[in-house]
């Protein structure tokens, strides 16, 4: 009698890929790909083997296509992890063109609203101690965090997302995110050719954003008529202010140059309450007043942060605090591009890229359902899936030699080798 366990012998779906997956069932795959006809012309590529093959893309070492598929080909965790396709690379490369992203995206946005169901539990930042966290705890509930990231691409071959003829950055493309900022979930995506300005993006990330609302928004995203509009509607921000800003000060309150940084490592030089536009003529400023803090941060940068939250909600501490809180979408866009194989993008067409960012994005989106809106490290629950998938196959194959049964006809080759 085998003693070979009932997990091994459904190995064709290794236990800790099925409870990573199991927000996206199979008939939901399904009907993303009927919904989009992605499998309609198809002949030897089918979406769910292909949406598995990008997913362990995410999961594992590979970075370039033909890695990918020689992996679809001989890994033995591919081919009992569903991903097994016996194409060329340039069937695989010609994939998005043909068939699109719309399954994808389609994906995402289902876990984007179930991640927005989960439990809040306040996510740790690397850059703050525990004290500095709680302090601003209270306001983290109703912040959202919002940014973008370039992705560079070859101008010869991405004209698509070209901002001009040669040198560096001649190519790219911007993932623009909204984060809940308690947990660091993804709440909204967004897609532009780097040579698009980040403004015109905001709005749809910013659309849901109502009284009582936090925004932490980089400055490339500064608009003063939208500042006024959030003011109007009671939602607040906090953002660096540009260089060129022209601001018209009504009050100065000065802090001595010895005096003691602040908890979190900022020093405060002085705090302003001002209205934003030149001061040429009567009334040609806002009519709206903003406060202003002139701060050297804790790496000993000197930075301006500008605020509509009345010294009542927040003090200039806490204001700092949420400003660094914003880096929690950094690090998030750092581990994307190296963790999830964006630094390595397998295709340069729109659709391809859009592809494997939103499939980037959907790993990461797994990972937080899968810790239920628990705090995490992504970098360490990845690793601890990979470890998992490993085990997977060692205890198979060792359950497999105290059997004495053959191997999988699928793993006979791979044993020989």
């Amino acid at each position: 009698m085998s003693t070979l366990k009932p997990q091994h012998r459904e190995f064709r779906n290794p236990r800790v890929l099925a409870r990573l997956l199991q927000p996206l069932p199979a008939h939901r795959l399904q009907e993303a790909a009927a919904d989009h006809d992605w499998d309609k012309w198809s002949r030897k590529i089918t979406f769910e083997p292909y949406f598995r093959l990008l997913l362990l893309l995410g999961l594992t070492r590979y970075e370039t296509l033909t890695e990918l598929q020689r992996a679809a080909r001989e890994d033995p965790l591919f081919r009992q992890s569903g991903a097994q396709l016996e194409v060329s690379v340039s069937a695989l490369a010609q994939v998005p063109g043909r068939r699109g992203s719309g399954p994808f995206l389609a994906l995402l946005q289902d876990l984007l609203d179930q991640i927005a169901l989960l439990p809040r539990q306040p996510r740790r930042c690397k850059a703050l101690t525990t004290a500095n966290l709680r302090a601003v705890q209270h306001l983290l509930a109703q912040t959202q965090i919002i940014d973008s990231t370039t992705f560079a691409l070859p101008p010869a071959v991405a004209a698509w997302a070209r901002t001009h003829d040669t040198g560096p950055g001649a190519a790219g493309y911007k993932l623009h995110l909204r984060l809940a900022g308690d947990y660091g979930g993804l709440a909204q995506v967004d897609f532009s050719p780097a040579r698009e300005h980040d403004r015109p993006h905001l709005d749809p990330l910013a659309e849901h954003a109502g009284a009582g609302d936090i925004m932490l928004v980089d400055r490339g995203y500064q608009d003063y008529g939208l500042f006024a509009a959030w003011t109007a509607k009671g939602v607040h921000f906090v953002t660096r202010l540009k260089a060129n800003a022209q601001v018209v000060v009504l009050e100065t309150r000065e802090h001595p140059e010895d005096a003691p940084p602040l908890p979190n490592g900022y020093r405060l030089r002085r705090e302003l309450r001002v209205r934003l536009g030149p001061a040429r003529s009567a009334g040609s400023a806002g009519s709206e007043v903003y406060r202003l803090l002139d701060v050297i941060g804790p790496s000993g940068e000197f930075m301006t942060l500008l605020t509509n939250l009345p010294a009542t909600a927040a003090t200039a501490e806490q204001v700092c605090t949420l400003y660094l809180y914003r880096w929690t979408i950094e690090t998030l866009f750092r581990w994307l591009k190296h963790a999830l194989g964006l630094k390595h993008l397998i295709s340069t067409t729109k659709e391809g890229v859009e592809i494997q960012v939103a499939m980037a994005l959907l790993v990461y989106a797994l990972l937080v359902l899968y810790q239920q809106g628990e705090p995490f490290s992504p970098k360490y629950l990845l690793l601890q899936l990979q470890w998992e998938l490993q085990r997977s196959l060692l205890a198979f194959m060792y359950e497999l030699g105290r059997s004495g049964e053959p191997p999988p006809p699928e793993l006979a080759a791979y044993l020989d080798a």
